[in-house]
């Protein structure tokens, strides 16, 4: 019997919609400030301007590998660990490309002498790594969504397999158990029941001898 899939909540849609389209919108930044990058770097791409956007088009390719590693990880859990590796890495770069650029582009404190090239080389490598990992990390959490309302997308989970196989071993023993249980509660509720008719009965059994006694004493003072 199919399952009958669980309807997206507004919430969700708006989340998948919006990661979706600012971790293309990385992937294109990523492209064009590579391409940038690269006609400033060489003349030669200047002349050759679709070599640069081929070079340029490793941007969304790693990405998108991060992300679809994912997928070898069989266990769910290990999964979204994996997400979140990616998420911490992606707030890392782009904390370090945040300190860069402030060195690089101090605007209003340009009472400093320009920076050395140093510097330059790593803001250009945290640029494209932040862009990357921004965009492969949104691409996760979109998938993250979009699997609780399709979780046969992938088949079946190890995990959930052992775990029903387990149950299924288990539960015999628990009816088993459960029947035993049930028999006892039986014999336990007959056994206060016949507790108390037991005491009804010697209870009666006193009243009576006791009002017999009562009346032999009348009897015997009216002698």
């Amino acid at each position: 019997m199919k399952k009958q899939r669980k309807k997206w909540s507004l919430k969700d849609k708006v989340t998948v919609a919006v990661c979706l389209s600012f971790s293309v919108g990385a992937m294109a930044v990523g492209m064009t400030f590579m391409v940038s990058n690269l006609r400033m770097s060489d003349p030669i791409f200047i002349q050759y301007p679709l070599l640069a956007i081929l070079l340029s088009g490793i941007v969304p390719l790693i990405a998108m590998a991060i992300k679809f590693i994912g997928n070898f990880i069989e266990h769910g859990c290990n999964r979204k660990r994996y997400g979140k590796a990616i998420g911490l890495l992606a707030i890392i770069s782009a904390a370090y490309w945040g300190w860069l650029y402030a060195q690089i582009y101090p605007g209003a404190a340009m009472i400093y002498e320009i920076v050395e090239h140093d510097l330059a080389s790593a803001f250009v490598m945290m640029q494209l790594s932040t862009e990357i990992l921004t965009a492969a990390a949104l691409a996760l959490v979109a998938e993250d969504i979009y699997i609780r309302y399709y979780p046969d997308s992938y088949g079946e989970n190890p995990e959930d397999v052992a775990i029903e196989r387990s149950i299924n071993n288990i539960l015999p023993q628990h009816e088993a158990l459960g029947k035993m249980l049930s028999d006892v509660y039986g014999k336990i509720r007959v056994l206060e029941a016949s507790r108390k008719a037991y005491i009804n009965e010697r209870r009666a059994e006193y009243i009576c001898a006791y009002e017999k006694y009562i009346s032999n004493q009348n009897s015997f003072k009216n002698t």
